[in-house]
């Protein structure tokens, strides 16, 4: 059996540590893969470490189609909070709002819960408008029929 390879070796540390995986969690993983045989990702077979690394990148993937997934909804979101309350709309300003929002650098860096709770934030707004506007259009269509 031949031991993992240096590159494989730093591919998995790579990949654990961009996807916030830590110590403990990699060598339950090394454990996994091993077939109960190790909790050292170091000792794992070239088979072993090539089979955890094909898993990371593909959660890797996933993760990242899932924060573009919800970094755009949270644009949508934005935009039809901007719309409904009569402010400019564009990318830089919804990008801009979100980071203010989010007390973030960068819109790319927002975690994933943040941007779910961001997002139901505006659209809990723009709902609140539209019912405030609803009650308001019908307080003032039973004034005008009391009258």
């Amino acid at each position: 059996m031949r031991t993992i390879t240096e590159n494989q070796r730093k591919m998995v540390m790579m990949l654990c540590a961009s996807q916030g995986i830590d110590d403990e969690l990699r060598a339950d993983l090394a454990y996994q893969f091993s077939n109960c045989r190790t909790t050292h990702v170091s000792k794992l077979s070239t088979a072993e470490a090539s089979e955890m690394i094909s898993r990371l990148k593909a959660n890797q993937s996933r993760q990242n189609t899932t924060l573009d997934v919800w970094r755009k909804r949270l644009i949508a979101a934005i935009g039809e909070y901007l719309r409904v309350f009569n402010y400019t709309e564009n990318i830089e300003n919804i990008k801009a709002v979100a980071c203010r929002a989010a007390s973030a650098d960068d819109f790319n860096k927002i975690p994933l819960e943040r941007l779910r709770g961001l997002y139901n934030a505006f659209k809990d707004k723009v709902k609140s408008k539209n019912r405030v506007e609803d009650i308001t259009a019908d307080i003032a269509g039973a004034q005008m029929v009391m009258n």
